[in-house]
């Protein structure tokens, strides 16, 4: 039932806005409410189809801050301890041979 239309309308205008600085921004907000009269003016939805798709944006994006960024900061913070254990040589080899480090070999 929600339009996807003005949705997506809705959606660039308010990450426009949040991605930018300019005063000029807001008027990004023009989109979504030419959209939302034009859907309705040619008989496309209703007004309930764009209030409807305004509640299923605003919910994604409360959970989108509440539960997505925190979980993505952990996963980055994950991979990034995975990937320092990585790149840090180990004391021995896996067949228990001893690690020799490149100035050892250039010293040679």
């Amino acid at each position: 039932m929600p339009s996807v239309h003005y949705a997506w309308a809705l959606m660039v205008a308010v990450l426009a806005i949040r991605a930018t600085r300019s005063r000029w921004r807001w008027l990004v907000l023009v989109h979504p409410v030419a959209t939302a009269l034009v859907v309705v003016i040619t008989g496309n939805h209703f007004w309930l189809d764009g209030i409807v798709a305004d509640v299923i944006f605003a919910v994604t994006l409360l959970l989108q801050e509440q539960v997505g960024e925190p979980l993505a900061r952990r996963l980055v913070e994950a991979a990034e301890r995975l990937r320092g254990r990585a790149l840090r040589p180990p004391d021995f080899a896996p067949d228990g041979l001893a690690v020799v480090e490149s100035s050892d070999v250039s010293a040679r």
